[in-house]
């Protein structure tokens, strides 16, 4: 052991004394149950969050132990420190101020639609979300916010004329951004991944992978017969299981371009010739 009892005792110690309200901590999972995820951050006692907080927009939990997670301590008392992906609860100004200041994300609640936006509660006090900061994708039916909960970042902040504007966009491209990274960072080549078909031309058919990532089968890698147009073989909605070929990061590039084959996942004609010609 490299570090004596004392050494770790004054970590302990200094650790407990920084921790504070709204503070932002890398959290390690060390644990779980139906309703709550339990983390260290190098306090004297063991976090915890709740799940829901941590299921994406389709619903699933891609989070396993040992996983590192950023939090933002709501409740810190001698048998409690419960951590949250976004401040909430009743708060002064001054703390909506300090979260503007230091870009941390509060949670607030949709109250109505109105004029360019929305009317949202934040720690009890009342901002606006201009609609094109509501989500990242187009909204058709903007009253279906309405009533809901979200994590949103504080764009403006004037505490003379009581002047709070939210944004929702940063807090989903930040979502987005990690799935698309954990997605990436598993992917091989000769993995095989599903999606949906999105769209059909004489190149090839693209496959949405989820959190925007996008895929493509190339029209030589759909059949091992020739294909003209990508049509032939699928249409938009069909959803799909390939093989991952390739993935390539170009520079400069959001998204890495992923090859994938639909035929690879079928013998080639030639293979299977012995058992069905005699």
């Amino acid at each position: 052991m490299t570090e004596n009892f004392a050494d770790l005792f004054e970590k302990s110690t200094v650790s407990k004394q920084k921790i504070h309200y709204g503070m932002k901590v890398n959290a390690k999972i060390v644990g779980m149950d139906e309703s709550s995820v339990f983390v260290d951050i190098g306090a004297k006692t063991d976090g915890y969050v709740e799940k829901t907080e941590l299921i994406d927009g389709n619903g699933n939990f891609n989070y396993k132990i040992g996983d590192y997670i950023e939090l933002y301590i709501v409740t810190n008392k001698e048998s409690e420190l419960k951590l949250s992906r976004a401040l909430s609860g009743d708060g002064s100004y001054n703390v909506i101020k300090d979260a503007f200041e230091r870009k941390i994300t509060v949670s607030g609640k949709v109250k109505s639609l109105n004029k360019g936006g929305y009317e949202v509660t934040v720690m009890g006090k009342r901002a606006f979300c201009p609609i094109s900061q509501m989500d990242i994708k187009k909204i058709d039916t903007p009253e279906k916010y309405v009533g809901s909960v979200f994590n949103f970042k504080v764009s403006s902040f004037e505490e003379e004329k009581k002047n709070i504007v939210l944004s929702r966009r940063p807090v989903l491209e930040q979502e987005q951004k990690e799935a698309i990274d954990k997605l990436i960072a598993g992917l091989k080549e000769v993995d095989i991944i599903s999606g949906k078909v999105t769209k059909v031309s004489e190149i090839g058919a693209f496959i949405d992978l989820g959190s925007q990532l996008e895929g493509m089968i190339h029209v030589s890698e759909l059949a091992w017969t020739r294909v003209a147009h990508a049509s032939e073989v699928v249409k938009p909605g069909d959803i799909v299981t390939a093989k991952v070929l390739k993935v390539e990061h170009a520079e400069g590039k959001r998204f890495p371009r992923i090859s994938l084959s639909l035929k690879q996942l079928s013998l080639h004609p030639w293979e299977s010739v012995a058992s069905r010609v005699k």
